[in-house]
């Protein structure tokens, strides 16, 4: 017995040394942990291709692959269009163009690149975070020293619902939104006792680059005013803060309305965005209830999550509204009865206005794309961390181990989850066929899943997904035109020229455009048709080559050969390429064209 005691307290004896050890470790190296959390989480994005909107944005955007086209990266959306020489989307968000022209310039069509950018700045957003929840510590309790700055910044470095904002290249806005706001509150609290201009104005800087990055910077206004009202006592000249906090607000509107001339505006075609005032205030608790599941237990992950509570039920409705309640009834004893220091709680203050206005924006109030996105959550997700390092510190000194312990096991936990996830987002059909057993009445993912399927040599299933898209949302337009395209591979030309139609009634959908003058020039060889067709397309799309191919095609094949001439020299001549060389030669020569 006497033995068997000896080895129970070497074993404790060990335990608490590797304990200490990790303490130790997680004191004295917390950016090489969070690099290496970093790392180890996110290093399999590296192998990672472009997915989803990657391809719009960065691998089919020509204006982009140009850094002679800087001018018109201020002036439209982000989204390729296909040769109109200019960029579409609902909104305005310059910098993101820029970014991925520069991205492009160096690394071309090498995915990894992109997603080394992203891995990179979401290692420095964790680290701010650990920074700034540091200067909360020393705030708050000087004398004081634990773990939960860089537990919690390594809970934000590993956690799976933070992950699409990284891994996902198309997500660069909300990974730079949030770097402009911890960065703000990071020269905020390190300068709050200095009374010189230059750090309110680099401040403002940070905060005009998250503007010109996505609208959602506006919420980072009224957190910002908050944080330096409720910290006043402790600022030095609050109102020059304040002032330098509201002055790129001011600027960005005067860029947004004169010089980019573009209003702002929502989608229509989402469930949500077609949903009622009343069926969206509805949807809010289970929206809520989404993201809170998220944070604690991030078990189910997936893109293009639609939903929307139509009706008062108590599953969908009642019991969400109720635990989302008595998750702010927490935070309201937390407060009262929290036996909180004064800072403390002006620092939970300052966590609740960080949620209250981050979850705002994508509360659907004013409608968006989808009724949820994980990469809406990388933004938010930094105020809930704040309310969980402020209730920490609130436990017992008595529980303060047992809470590291648990933070670090829940953080090693998640590794494997996102992990996972990072695999999942290897390649448009991985993703895209693990995501539809999720939300299996998603109408872009079921386009999505049928491109990729089609793209794999499956038409008919393919077929199958764009037939089921068309029925969950008939005003989306994609979904036509490659449906159109699947039946124009079967040889069936009249249903692909009826589809076509049928997206450009809808949209100058650039792939419609071209597909449908191709169709009557080379398969239907209505030639005709295809004058008419190649024409309007190339009117509309004066930057794209095809529909110019395509008609100089159709005027040859139909006998007017010095028209086609003409037009076959002027292509060669301004768009030199194997393609238009062979055109000239083959026209040139009159010699029949090999198509």
């Amino acid at each position: 017995m006497h033995f068997k005691d000896k080895r129970k307290k070497a074993r404790k004896s060990n335990s608490k040394s590797i304990l200490e050890t990790i303490y130790k470790f997680l004191e004295e190296k917390p950016i090489y942990v969070l690099g290496v959390l970093v790392l180890i989480t996110y290093g399999v994005t590296l192998f990672n291709g472009f997915v989803w909107d990657d391809e719009e944005q960065i691998v089919n955007n020509a204006i982009i692959q140009n850094l002679r086209n800087f001018n018109l990266f201020l002036y439209g959306g982000t989204f390729n269009t296909g040769g109109t020489n200019n960029l579409s989307g609902w909104f305005f968000r310059p910098l993101i163009n820029v970014n991925f022209a520069f991205l492009f310039a160096v690394f071309k069509f090498n995915a990894w690149g992109y997603h080394l950018f992203s891995i990179t700045f979401h290692l420095i957003n964790s680290i701010l975070i650990f920074k700034i929840l540091e200067f909360f510590n020393k705030l708050s309790s000087p004398s004081r020293k634990n773990l939960f700055p860089i537990l919690l910044a390594g809970f934000f470095a590993v956690h799976p619902g933070s992950l699409e904002a990284v891994s996902y290249i198309a997500a660069l806005g909300d990974l730079m939104v949030t770097f402009s706001a911890i960065l703000s509150v990071f020269i905020i609290l390190k300068y709050k006792d200095s009374l010189e201009i230059k750090y309110p104005f680099y401040m403002a800087l940070a905060i005009l680059f998250g503007l010109l990055y996505k609208e959602s910077a506006f919420a980072v206004l009224p957190i910002l005013i908050g944080f330096v009202l409720i910290l006043r006592k402790i600022i030095v000249n609050f109102k020059t803060w304040i002032a330098f906090i509201i002055f790129p607000f001011l600027i960005y509107f005067l860029l947004r309305i004169p010089v980019a001339s573009k209003a702002l505006q929502s989608p229509h075609f989402s469930p949500i965005s077609e949903a009622s005032l009343y069926e969206r205030l509805l949807t809010i608790p289970k929206l809520l209830l989404h993201y809170l599941t998220l944070y604690f237990y991030p078990h189910i992950l997936s893109i293009s999550q639609h939903f929307v509570v139509k009706n008062l039920s108590i599953l969908d409705f009642y019991l969400p509204l109720f635990i989302v309640l008595l998750t702010f009834g927490a935070l309201i004893y937390l407060y009262i009865k929290g036996n909180l220091e004064s800072i403390n709680k002006n620092i939970l203050l300052v966590a609740i206005v960080w949620c209250f206005f981050s979850f705002g924006l994508i509360s659907n109030i004013v409608p968006l794309d989808m009724t949820v996105a994980e990469r809406w959550f990388y933004f938010p997700i930094i105020g809930m961390i704040i309310i969980c390092y402020i209730a920490l510190n609130a436990l017992n000194e008595k529980y303060y181990r047992y809470a590291v312990i648990f933070l670090i096991a829940y953080c090693l936990l998640m590794i494997p989850f996102s992990i996972a996830r990072n695999l999942n987002w290897k390649d448009g059909l991985t993703l895209y066929t693990h995501d539809i057993k999720i939300n299996p009445n998603s109408f872009d993912l079921n386009n999505n899943v049928g491109v990729e399927l089609v793209r794999a040599g499956k038409q008919n299933e393919g077929k199958i997904h764009f037939e089921k898209s068309i029925e969950l949302q008939p005003k989306w337009h994609f979904a036509y035109n490659n449906l159109g395209a699947v039946y124009e591979g079967e040889g069936n030309f009249e249903k692909a020229e009826e589809l076509y139609k049928k997206t450009l009634e809808m949209s100058d959908y650039h792939l419609a455009l071209i597909n449908l003058c191709a169709l009557h020039t080379i398969k239907m060889k209505d030639y005709q048709k295809g004058e008419d067709s190649c024409t309007d397309a190339a009117s509309k799309l004066p930057g794209n080559i095809a529909p110019w191919l395509h008609l100089t095609i159709n005027k040859y094949q139909n006998g007017k050969q010095e028209e086609a001439l003409n037009l076959a020299t002027d292509l060669a001549t301004q768009a030199p390429s194997q393609g238009t060389k062979y055109l000239y030669e083959k026209i040139s020569k009159k010699e029949k064209l090999d198509l």
